[in-house]
């Protein structure tokens, strides 16, 4: 056993500590290491989700360059948008329709 008389020293915090620290936090939306991961993630695929239902689908099923020109909100157009059934989406692509 070993028994230390006087005072402690300061331990001496890096950056990595204190980024940790910061990250282990408790905050009502828990970030952690993993959430440097995850946050960009869900922010690129969020901004893939928006360019899919507005220009990507509408182009090939009508030629639009908007599925929103067709009175389609954010949440309709994912879900009305011929293109998001396959079956439809092929049709028009390389069915009758496609030649116009």
């Amino acid at each position: 056993m070993t028994i230390a008389i006087g005072r402690s020293q300061p331990v001496e915090r890096g950056w990595f500590d204190v980024l940790d620290d910061w990250l282990k936090r408790d905050r009502f939306v828990f970030v952690g290491w993993s959430g440097l991961l995850l946050f960009p993630t869900a922010f690129l695929a969020l901004g893939g989700w928006f360019t899919g239902i507005t220009f990507v689908s509408s182009w090939y099923t009508h030629g639009l360059a908007s599925s929103f020109l067709e009175g389609a909100n954010f949440l309709t157009a994912a879900v009305s948008t011929p293109a998001l059934s396959m079956g439809h989406s092929l049709l028009l692509l390389w069915g009758p329709e496609a030649q116009g």
